[in-house]
């Protein structure tokens, strides 16, 4: 057995079936693990910190051994388990005594505040969603005082819930909350309801029709536009597919103007990050140019159709939208026809084009959900990719981006440029990361492509040519050290 992993593990279910921390536990009393139900019992040594471990392999069935074996291999299983049982006890505490604030990004709508538990009338953990009609279970369902599921709540380690999950919980107008998790993280479990309180995704967006605080019009936050900007809707149906003849799920946006007009519109390369994962939880599938594709593996042709005679079968609030400007978030930044989530992507742009380095925005290859899908600049010369954010000079802010720079780093295994706003600059690399100071932007000699190198890196080949002659290896002249001075 991993006994490394087991040293992480603090909490376990009593023989009642509580939830409980080793700090808690009682001697005399019977502990069960929280992922394979096996017993276990409290290390509460003065050496090592305090955990629960699993019986001896020699007390144990050979079939035992094996399940032991296993649930001890990766804290993965432990972790998501643990979490939604820990979850599920705090949400059932509180119906009906207690509100469960929550903290989220609606589409367009900016940073939304609301109570998880406004009208639920009971929480089930690991129940049958739709009784006859579905074999699916949410890892915890809310349900109103009608005993209507209105929430399904999914804690993600590594997979993702799969696409029936999502188009039964959209053709059903289920809200999802889904609260992703780092598998190698287990100090989560000592903050479940503050982590709880921000999930990762949730599809739930405010509408003015149920809610009158919310304005079916505004004047768009462009400075350079100040049109107005309307209240829209995402509306889903199905079409049929030309080449196969499958059925498939597919959407538009509408919106109704101030003197009542309906306009209709397809999904373009305006389409923000936040809407594009609002299309994947209702699971949609669609390319990089955001036209809607067969779902047949087999076909994979992209689905033609007209929206103007369309009847729509679903329609969900989808936010602000200015016909103006494209300008449908608040922070969005439109460059060149291209947009992006903020100033520093905006400067960053800028740069790569003055240098005439090649770069994709955002691919769709290189979108996880461990990193909150945060967009990327990739190089593709130097097959290095470059995160464009804010620089902050709080250091635990630096740190949560250097520690999802390091999270996509270990998916991908290119190399991260961490770019600021104010141009400063630093690496994450195979020997971890670079200072501004340890950080420069070089020119090879040989092909003339711009790529970022470490200065305590022991490669410094050109990432296109492979050229390397030492420190003539690259143009001084060209070469910029950890700061451009934006």
């Amino acid at each position: 057995m991993n006994k490394d992993n087991e040293k992480l593990r603090k909490y376990a279910f009593d023989e009642n079936g509580h939830w409980i921390h080793v700090n808690s536990t009682v001697r005399g009393k019977d502990y069960y693990c929280a992922n394979c139900h096996l017993p276990v019992f409290p290390r509460l040594g003065n050496i090592r910190q305090h955990h629960f471990a699993h019986n001896s392999t020699t007390e144990l069935s050979e079939k035992e051994r094996i399940i032991a074996a296993e649930c001890v291999r990766t804290n993965e299983g432990y972790l998501h388990k643990t979490f939604k049982e820990g979850f599920y006890e705090i949400l059932k505490a509180k119906i009906g005594k207690e509100e469960f604030p929550i903290f989220w990004n609606a589409s367009n709508l900016g940073q939304q505040k609301g109570n998880l538990l406004r009208i639920a009338g009971e929480v089930k953990i690991e129940e049958k969603a739709g009784h006859l009609e579905s074999d699916l279970k949410p890892d915890i369902s809310l349900y109103d005082k009608n005993g209507n599921l209105y929430t399904a709540i999914e804690i993600v380690v590594s997979n993702k819930p799969s696409r029936n999950k999502l188009e039964y919980y959209s053709k059903k107008g289920i809200t999802l909350y889904e609260i992703v998790l780092d598998k190698d993280d287990l100090s989560v479990l000592d903050s479940i309801s503050e982590i709880a309180e921000h999930p990762t995704s949730f599809s739930y967006i405010p509408d003015p029709k149920k809610d009158k605080t919310i304005w079916k019009e505004r004047t768009c936050e462009n400075p350079n536009c100040k049109d107005t900007a309307y209240f829209s809707y995402i509306n889903l149906f199905e079409v049929k597919c030309n080449h196969c003849q499958k059925q498939n799920r597919v959407a538009y946006i509408s919106m109704t103007t101030k003197d009542g007009k309906e306009i209709k519109y397809h999904f373009n390369k305006y389409t923000t990050i936040v809407e594009q994962n609002i299309l994947d939880s209702h699971g949609l599938l669609y390319n990089e140019d955001f036209e809607f594709i067969c779902s047949n593996e087999e076909c994979k042709a992209v689905l033609k159709f007209p929206i103007s005679d369309i009847q729509e079968k679903q329609t969900y609030p989808l936010g602000y939208y200015c016909q103006s400007c494209h300008g449908r978030k608040n922070n969005i930044i439109i460059y060149k026809g291209q947009q992006f989530q903020n100033h520093a992507e905006e400067k960053w742009a800028q740069f790569l084009e003055a240098h005439n380095i090649e770069y994709e925005y955002n691919p769709k290859r290189f979108r996880f959900p461990e990193v909150n899908h945060f967009p990327v600049f990739f190089l593709t010369k130097s097959q290095q990719l470059l995160r464009a954010r804010r620089h902050y000079e709080y250091e635990e802010i630096r740190k949560k981006e250097e520690d999802k720079a390091n999270k996509l780093f270990s998916k991908t295994g290119l190399e991260i440029v961490l770019g600021f706003d104010d141009g400063k600059f630093n690496l994450i690399h195979e020997n971890d990361s670079s200072s501004y100071e340890e950080s420069s932007l070089v020119q090879c000699k040989k092909c003339g492509t711009y790529y970022f190198i470490s200065n305590n890196s022991n490669n410094w080949h050109c990432k296109n040519c492979n050229h390397f002659e030492g420190n003539n290896t690259w143009n001084p002249e060209s070469t910029i050290s950890g700061d451009f001075g934006f």
